[in-house]
């Protein structure tokens, strides 16, 4: 079946086919930044995995900046901000975009490898976007599968927490989670108290009997980590609620960069290695014919 006729349905289930399983993953060994490319019936499609950084101390920083200087891609595809992806508020839009510009590298690379990756794609006139789904989209794809509104909110904010080594020179871990939970809201269609660091803290105690300001963010990570085989003695119904956040994700993201590989001829991706490995095959197997299937 071929790409440009597959309806979005049967696109996205050859995708979801190709993407590599948990089982997979977890026996997986590649280096960091993980980088590849695939040709496209346009031009080349450049992934950059990067394992996420907010400083330009990090190894990866140059790199990022003498890759994307070096190949001028037409189009620089990047995770998490929202205010990028297909259809989001012009003003909202215009507005981040105008910051950006307005930074310096060390400045923007604060908003993470995402953020540096903007600023060095406004530097050489490149589009940019982010090619997830919004965060309501991902809410209610959880909902559609049977967790909770608790299970959500928990497994969101409980991710922020395993998170924080890399936000504790700017912020208390109370001071980290209220940020997430006030990212969240605008886009949150259930009771708002459940995002609370409260109400998520009660839930991991009843449930898996921890405390989300006394466990460690190793052990919080374990709990939230997406791509879990089950298999796990601890496997949790969080790591559920990761695997099927992940893999919704990814279906979403090959599918918009299948349309974009079609729009520009050089394409260079910015995401976490394990999105960049996990994605691999299914860009490759889908962009190298242009065929599904």
């Amino acid at each position: 079946m071929n790409i440009d006729t597959a309806s979005r349905e049967t696109l996205q289930e050859e995708i979801a086919k190709r993407l590599m399983s948990a089982s997979e993953h977890e026996k997986a060994s590649y280096y960091i930044p993980y980088r590849y490319e695939v040709a496209t019936r346009r031009g080349m499609l450049h992934f950059f995995g990067s394992r996420h950084f907010l400083d330009s101390d990090n190894h990866q920083f140059e790199k990022l900046c003498e890759t994307i200087r070096t190949l001028r891609p037409s189009m620089v595809v990047v995770e998490h901000h929202q205010e990028l992806i297909k259809g989001a508020p012009k003003e909202i839009r215009e507005h981040f975009l105008k910051q950006i510009q307005e930074f310096s590298l060390e400045e923007a690379v604060s908003l993470s490898e995402s953020g540096l990756a903007v600023k060095l794609a406004l530097e050489i006139g490149a589009a940019v976007e982010c090619p997830e789904p919004t965060d309501t989209e991902r809410f209610l794809y959880l909902e559609s599968k049977g967790f909770t509104h608790e299970q959500i909110a928990s497994y969101y904010i409980t991710r922020a927490a395993s998170m924080f080594p890399l936000w504790q020179h700017r912020m208390n871990l109370p001071e980290l989670l209220e940020f997430r939970r006030a990212e969240l809201l605008p886009s949150w269609p259930w009771e708002p108290d459940l995002l609370s660091a409260g109400s998520v803290d009660a839930y991991l105690k009843r449930s898996l009997n921890l405390e989300i300001f006394a466990a460690s963010s190793a052990t919080l990570a374990g709990v939230v980590l997406p791509l879990k085989p089950e298999h796990h003695l601890d496997y949790t119904v969080l790591n559920s609620v990761a695997t099927c956040c992940t893999n919704f994700t990814d279906v979403i993201i090959v599918s918009r960069l299948l349309e974009l590989a079609n729009e520009y001829d050089t394409i260079f991706v910015v995401f976490g290695s394990s999105h960049a490995v996990r994605q691999e095959k299914a860009l490759r197997e889908l962009l190298r014919s242009g065929t599904v299937g």
